[in-house]
């Protein structure tokens, strides 16, 4: 028994030198030159006036891409009366994201204070002022499940920042595709003289991000 041991130890020891003295293996190489990792662009397109597809030389001139949108001046409202600003909005980007819409700087002054107004005058049309927000295709407008806001006074809107929904990367400047933003006014028959003369004004500010 001593005999078997003693060779097998023997045995293992010749075994780690040659193992050890081994040193040429086969190897075969692949490599991958020139990657590139390229971030995505969100671009935000805003049609303004926009009358409804189609639309003539569409985008055109009234087309605003990384540039104040002209303001818009109404005037001699009444009770009764109600209007709707309509924008047209592309993501001409590369990639998907959701779209938001703040009224900010709602500011509110006397402006005219006729005679038959109440008086002090503080300027209260922003206090009457009812505002809807709608957002989706254009077919769809007034389902009224797709209002984002519905029947608030523009005071009440100041600075709040509402999120509209997804907007698809289109990846094309020439695109007809998009989304339709209605913003609804109107000022309700029950109000009275103290709104006479006053102005509203307040800034839209349209907001697209990368989806979270």
């Amino acid at each position: 028994m001593k005999k078997i041991l003693v060779s097998l130890s023997i045995i293992g020891v010749v075994a780690a030198v040659v193992i050890g003295a081994t040193s040429a293996y086969f190897s075969d190489t692949e490599t991958s030159t020139g990657n590139t990792l390229t971030a995505g662009t969100l671009d935000l397109q805003v049609v303004f006036p926009y009358g409804g597809e189609p639309y003539a030389g569409f985008p055109g001139t009234q087309t605003y891409n990384g540039e104040n949108i002209p303001p818009v001046e109404i005037n001699d409202v009444k009770p009764g009366d109600e209007g709707v600003l309509r924008y047209h909005i592309n993501n001409i980007g590369t990639i998907g994201g959701e779209i938001s819409i703040t009224l900010s700087n709602v500011t509110n002054s006397p402006g005219a204070t006729p005679e038959p107004e109440l008086t002090p005058d503080n300027g209260e049309l922003g206090a009457n002022l009812v505002i809807n927000i709608w957002y989706g295709d254009e077919g769809e407008y007034p389902d009224y499940s797709n209002h984002v806001v519905t029947d608030t006074i523009i005071n009440d809107l100041n600075n709040i920042k509402y999120l509209l929904g997804d907007l698809t990367a289109e990846g094309d400047p020439t695109t007809t595709d998009g989304k339709d933003i209605m913003i609804e006014w109107k000022l309700p028959l029950s109000v009275g003289n103290e709104v006479q003369g006053d102005i509203v004004t307040f800034d839209i500010d349209l907001n697209l991000e990368q989806k979270d």
